[in-house]
């Protein structure tokens, strides 16, 4: 009788432990689609690594955004890094130019790797405001053959 309850208990334990890493499986399953689905529709998302990280309380985060349909964006943007629409950091954040009403136009981004600025239109460009990242619609090549801005005499 006892090698029998053992048996069950031991099998019981077996299926528990069976279940916990289905439940495991399914969550990778689930993160693995969202990133093919975000592939697909060229789209970034936002997945979380740790399934038990997930909870209710959580700070949202929010969506890059295109930097031309902010207004009064925040001073941190004038420190932050730049990557490329391959996500490769290009540079960082030199120069915010506003109009009148606070919406920015274009930004003056020093390039990594040499003592080039370089200019882009703010609607060529999207920002992370819970990352403090803005991103580029060029790739990294596309921005080093940019003419660089003149300095100011």
């Amino acid at each position: 009788m006892k090698i029998l309850r053992g048996a069950l208990l031991t099998g019981a334990a077996l299926l528990l432990l069976t279940g916990i890493a289905y439940a495991g499986e399914r969550e990778q399953t689930r993160q693995l689609n969202l990133q093919s689905q975000a592939a697909t529709a060229q789209q970034p998302i936002a997945i979380a690594l740790d399934a038990a990280a997930k909870t209710s309380d959580a700070t949202p985060s929010f969506a890059p955004m295109a930097l031309n349909s902010l207004t009064n964006p925040p001073e941190k943007i004038a420190t932050a890094p730049v990557v490329d629409v391959r996500g490769t950091p290009v540079g960082a954040v030199r120069k915010v130019e506003m109009d009148a009403n606070g919406k920015p136009l274009q930004v003056q981004i020093a390039l990594l790797g040499s003592d080039r600025i370089v200019a882009l239109k703010a609607d060529a460009l999207s920002y992370d405001l819970s990352n403090n990242v803005v991103t580029a619609a060029l790739d990294k090549n596309q921005m080093a053959a940019l003419p660089p801005v003149p300095p100011r005499g």
